[in-house]
């Protein structure tokens, strides 16, 4: 049986799954794993999370998208809602102006 004992293990499986360690530790952990099942059971349990975490993550993208496009017609609907004042203000400026040229 390997010497690594299980408490070890389990705390580097985040990094065997990621791919990070060392060949040597690498090594070390997947001749354990052929050895344990409770660690094996460990693995799995890890890689299941990491599978639920990206489905996850996606899922939040989605909503964020939805969120952004929601926000930009709310944008264009007030850009559009304060240009109507704006250009009747403007509008009534040069008949101001127009017509006292006119008159003046």
């Amino acid at each position: 049986m390997n010497k690594i004992p299980c408490g070890i293990i389990k705390d580097l499986l985040p990094s065997y799954i990621d791919g990070i360690l060392s060949e040597s530790v690498n090594e070390a952990v997947k001749i354990h794993l052929e050895e344990c099942a409770s660690c094996r059971k460990k693995l799995e349990e890890h890689r299941q999370q990491n599978i639920d975490e990206e489905l996850s993550s996606g899922k939040k993208g989605e909503q964020f998208i939805k969120r952004l496009k929601s926000a930009k017609h709310y944008f264009i609907g007030m850009a559009i809602g304060a240009a109507i004042p704006i250009l009747l203000f403007l509008g009534f400026i040069l008949y101001v102006v127009v017509m006292a040229h006119i008159n003046g």
